[in-house]
C-alpha cells in the first residue's frame, strides 16, 4: 500500500495545514449562514413602547389584520421585522 504522504505529495505537517485551511474557511462559511438576524419576538409592551402607541391601538391594527401576533399559550408575540416594516407603511 502507498504511503498518503506521497500520495498527498506532502509531509503530514503540510497535511495538516491545508486541513486547518478547509476547516477554516468552512467556518467562516458556516458563521455567516448562522448570524443571519432570527427574526426577534417582541411582547405587546415592547411594540407599544417602540411604535409609541397605546395597547389599544394595537389590539385595532390587530383587528384590522395590520400586525400579524404569534402565541405560546395566552401570551402574544409579534415579530420585530414585521413591526419594522409596519413602521414604513404607516409612513406613506
Amino acid at each position: 500500500m502507498e504511503n498518503s504522504s506521497t500520495l498527498f505529495q506532502s509531509s503530514p505537517e503540510g497535511l495538516v495545514k491545508l486541513l486547518m485551511v478547509a476547516i477554516r474557511e468552512e467556518l467562516k462559511q458556516f458563521k455567516t449562514e448562522e448570524s443571519k438576524p432570527i427574526d426577534e419576538l417582541l411582547s405587546k409592551k415592547e411594540v407599544c413602547e417602540l411604535l409609541k402607541i397605546k395597547s389599544v391601538t394595537l389590539w385595532r391594527w390587530q383587528k384590522q389584520g395590520k400586525i400579524q401576533t404569534y402565541g405560546i399559550g395566552k401570551s402574544r408575540y409579534y415579530k420585530k421585522a414585521e413591526i419594522l416594516d409596519l413602521l414604513t407603511l404607516l409612513k406613506r
